[in-house]
């Protein structure tokens, strides 16, 4: 005859409980099946964090120490002398000599404020409403549309 083949592997299947509320028996002979939890995979086929999953760092940014505060504060000065000696080296690649004097401007005057320019109408909407409500008490027929 022929030879049999062996089945393929079946998985483990789920632990099923046959048991209702406050573990009695269930008389409908009802099967309810747990199934372990699926993990959600955290990121994306591209690297990215998948959007509504756990968070990896769920506690968020770690604090300074502040000891590394202070060890860093005693040395302003002398990264402020560096900044200003790379600002005004001619012989410094111009685009370092850039971020220096910008760094060094930032850290004595503050980032420039962001200008903005906007055109804002003041409207009073009371006014608005007070004068629709005489119009429509002289010509209670006539309906007043937003301009």
């Amino acid at each position: 005859m022929g030879t049999t083949k062996k089945s393929p592997r079946i998985p483990q299947l789920p632990h099923l409980q046959i048991t209702g509320e406050a573990n009695r028996p269930l008389l409908s002979g009802g099967i309810r099946a747990e199934l372990p939890p699926v993990p959600i995979p955290v990121r994306e086929s591209n690297g990215r964090f998948r959007r509504g999953a756990p968070s990896p760092n769920p506690s968020g940014r770690a604090p300074i120490a502040p000891e590394v505060k202070e060890a860093a504060r005693v040395h302003t000065t002398a990264m402020l002398a560096v900044l200003v000696e790379v600002a005004m080296d001619g012989a410094a690649p111009p685009a370092a000599r850039v971020a220096a004097a910008n760094a060094v401007l930032d850290r004595g005057h503050g980032k420039p404020m962001a200008n903005l320019q906007a055109k804002v109408a003041n409207v009073d909407l009371g006014a608005m409403h007070l004068a629709a409500l005489k119009e429509l008490s002289l010509n209670p027929t006539a309906r007043t549309q937003p301009e």
